[in-house]
């Protein structure tokens, strides 16, 4: 907010004109605004002298705008939208700025390496060969990152509770419904890439006028004999001091390398500056041609992408694309014996050295392509007004069709095959026509000039063929134009390379890391061991129902999902993926109450579902999904993995740029804090999180004999089953809990105790209690397993 009653007194102005000539007193006004906000002047009355359309005020005077007001019960203001602070530093692109900017593949690999960096540092701990414990740091803020580009989701929940587990229990990383939620947003993030949308360096803010001009043209008592004066040179912007220096700006959605603008923000300590230095969240634009040339901007509540050059790409080295760091070892290749990855950033400095050969430092901004301003000289035109009644109302809606994706889409095409061939210039005409078409389709709704919207039939036939990547935007390979492969097909292409990498991270490396760091029996930190086994079976029983309808109905969400386009933007889309996500938080919703209903117990409800979730239905694998314990009993997880808590603290804090340790992040800086502590469980009040003593396990409590328990012995010596089982058969052995937290049975050896848990045995009660091994099922020294068959001494 201005405050221009403070302005106006500094320059002894008590009263102002507005634009029906009527003079008001500063002191009681609350509201200054221009014709475009207002939105009043609408009624077209003929055409002005040198063509364009003449207009007059809906009202005779602001008297009369504020009876009709209170005549219509409208007598309060209301706020639609304001300027929030903007901290972000970097925000997603499109692939609608890249194919405006003059740029080719090794230059859309580098740009994209902010992105990739982020995934590449999230893997780290999944991907070196020895874990270290230090990469939680990139796990936590990247769940951080997800949760607050989600709120209020689903996904949203999910990250916050596997942030709380990790901080519980550092090995929870490796837990299979976390390794899943960030397996998921990491491939949502790659089909993005290949989509073009990724992070770079800027942020977007609502921009106005100059307004110390404006404030000056207010205030002046003769306006017909007011010259412009404000603050603002030529193509100078100003943010509060918050930005400075050589910045782009682009105004979505870009159909033109026209369309983007190179200014210069100032910072500015001079007269009246009190009165605005305090709003760096918006941006101040001078009087001149960038509005026109980013999209016919009227400074109404308009946003622009603010484009940062403070970066050399000339500086940049490429780590993320870990699936080309290996040596090529084909003696028949030009790159034998070489490290693909690094011949990747070999030839990128080698590209932007001698594309850029007189530059020390290269930025976005050298990939912008000169051009000349577009204007749209019908710009705020009007169809003849007609009668308001149900004929025309039906008319209008039948000629109102949405074109915008169809114009959208043809000008993609244009700037893709213009891209490869690297002349977008060649292509202006095309490309005017359709940014032309484009800002008369979205004014149409408002002008009623939907007959002026006519794709030209040779631009129609000649680009009816999509881009190969388009096919992320809408799922479909057919239509594509296979002839072409611009900059963002072949990026495209190598990021659904990359994503296979990823998915083999995520999948066959990590399972590799967690047998050899014996992690597989994670999920027993999820269940609280103290509780009678009896109850929890009890417990399972009656949950069986409800488990395999939240399957099913799942299942079938799932494929409703799949046939959704996941990739485009377009409102049809967008409001399918609504119901879908919303029938999502129903089922959620729905199961989770009828667990509560089952068992009021969260601690034992959790166990029980994680019993049913990460062991008897993958036993024999009937389905990959580990969702639903964390749905219906999550806070009875977390109080769960809390009596195995890991005393050693790895969290998350903001920290300045120039402290010791600090990792940076999208333009933030943090460092990790490593401390021996309790980590605080906060909970609903109204939640009762009690564990009422008929649940757990009695002290001196008589179990009972088990006979004829079949069993599995992991562990065994590699080539020595035979001989370990013939020496085992006969003989009783202590049951014991080992440091992996497994159930020992001897040395390393132990039970696989999901398959015990699924015969509905819980043989932790018999903790200290013999197991006698009465027959060898099966024992081949080419396995490191014997099944059996045993006796439990109660």
């Amino acid at each position: 907010m201005v405050d221009f009653h403070s302005y106006f007194k500094e320059h002894n102005i008590e009263y102002i004109t507005d634009m029906w000539g009527q003079s008001h007193e500063v002191s009681g006004i609350n509201i200054i605004t221009t014709e475009s906000t207002f939105k009043g002047k609408l009624n077209v009355t003929g055409l002005k002298e040198d063509g364009s359309e003449k207009k007059e005020w809906l009202f005779g005077s602001i008297k009369e705008y504020i009876d009709l007001l209170d005549k219509y019960g409208y007598d309060v203001i209301g706020i639609s939208n304001f300027a929030k602070p903007v901290e972000e530093e970097f925000r997603r692109a499109t692939y609608q700025l890249w194919l405006a900017l003059n740029i080719n593949r090794l230059d859309l690999v580098a740009l994209s390496n902010t992105q990739g960096d982020v995934i590449h540092k999230v893997l780290s701990i999944y991907r070196k060969d020895e874990i270290d414990w230090q990469d939680i740091k990139y796990i936590e803020t990247f769940l951080n990152l997800i949760q607050k580009e989600n709120a209020d989701t689903n996904l949203a929940k999910e990250c916050a509770d596997a942030i709380k587990a990790i901080h519980i229990n550092k090995k929870m990383v490796f837990d299979r419904k976390v390794i899943q939620t960030i397996k998921d947003v990491i491939n949502k993030k790659l089909n993005d890439m290949c989509m073009g949308r990724f992070y770079v360096k800027g942020k977007y803010l609502y921009v106005t006028q100059d307004i110390l001009a404006f404030l000056k043209y207010a205030g002046t008592e003769n306006r017909a004999k007011w010259e412009y004066s404000g603050f603002l040179g030529k193509k100078q912007f100003y943010c509060g001091g918050k930005i400075t220096g050589r910045n782009l700006l682009a105004r979505n959605p870009i159909m033109s390398y026209s369309e983007i603008a190179k200014v210069n923000f100032v910072d500015y300590e001079g007269e009246d500056s009190e009165f605005i230095k305090h709003m760096d969240n918006i941006i101040q634009m001078p009087l001149g041609t960038e509005s026109n040339r980013l999209g016919g901007n009227d400074k109404d509540g308009d946003e622009l992408f603010v484009l940062s050059t403070d970066y050399n790409l000339k500086e940049i080295k490429i780590e993320y694309l870990q699936n080309y760091n290996f040596v090529v070892k084909n003696e028949t290749s030009e790159n034998f014996n070489k490290n693909l990855l690094d011949l990747i950033n070999q030839k990128l400095q080698e590209h932007l050295n001698k594309q850029f050969s007189n530059k020390d430092v290269v930025t976005i901004e050298d990939f912008v392509v000169p051009s000349l301003v577009q204007v749209n000289d019908e710009d705020k035109a009007t169809a003849p007004s007609k009668e308001w009644n149900k004929e025309n109302v039906i008319q209008f809606i039948i000629e109102s069709e949405d074109k915008t994706g169809v114009i959208t889409d043809i000008n993609t095409a244009v700037e893709n095959i213009a891209n490869e061939e690297r002349n977008l210039p060649k292509y202006a005409l095309p490309i005017a026509i359709m940014k032309d078409l484009q800002g008369k389709m979205i004014d149409a709704s408002k002008s009623g000039l939907f007959d002026q919207v006519v794709v030209p039939e040779v631009i129609k036939l000649k680009f009816r063929e999509k881009p190969q990547f388009m096919y992320f935007k809408d799922g479909n390979k057919f239509n594509k134009d296979y002839s072409t492969e611009s900059a963002m097909d072949f990026f495209s292409e190598r990021m659904q390379k990359f994503k296979e990498y990823v998915n083999k991270v995520m999948r066959e490396d990590t399972n590799r890391k967690i047998r050899t760091q014996k992690f597989e029996n994670i999920y027993n930190y999820l269940m609280n061991p103290e509780l009678d086994g009896n109850k929890v079976q009890k417990v399972i029983e009656e949950l069986g129902s409800i488990y395999s309808k939240f399957i099913n109905e799942n299942k079938t969400l799932a494929i409703l999902k799949s046939k959704i386009n996941a990739y485009s933007s377009d409102d049809k889309y967008k409001r399918e993926r609504e119901i879908v996500d919303q029938k999502y938080k129903a089922l959620y919703e729905k199961t989770k109450k009828a667990a509560e209903d089952v068992c009021n117990c969260p601690s034992l409800l959790a166990t029980a579902a994680v019993r049913m979730t990460y062991i008897n239905s993958k036993y024999n694998n009937q389905n990959d999904n580990y969702s639903f314990c964390w749905i219906v009993a999550s806070e009875g997880i977390l109080q769960n993995i809390k009596m195995h808590e890991d005393k050693e603290k790895i969290y998350v804090v903001k920290a300045d740029k120039g402290e010791d340790d600090v990792f940076e992040w999208l333009g933030e800086y943090y460092k990790t804090e490593v401390f021996d502590g309790e980590y605080p469980l906060d909970f609903n009040e109204e939640k009762d999180m009690s564990i009422p003593d008929k649940y757990l396990i009695k002290e001196n409590e008589e179990l009972q004999d088990i006979c004829d328990l079949k069993i599995t012995i992991m562990g065994v010596e590699k080539g020595k089953a035979e001989e370990v089982a013939q020496k085992m058969l006969g003989n009783p052995y202590k049951l014991f809990v080992t440091e992996n937290n497994w159930l020992g049975i001897d040395g390393n050896m132990s039970i696989k105790e999901r398959e015990t848990l699924t015969s509905g045995i819980d043989l932790r009660k018999y903790i200290d209690h013999h197991i006698t091994i009465k027959e060898i099922v099966t024992a081949k020294n080419s396995q490191t397993i014997i099944k059996a068959i045993a006796d439990v001494k109660g």
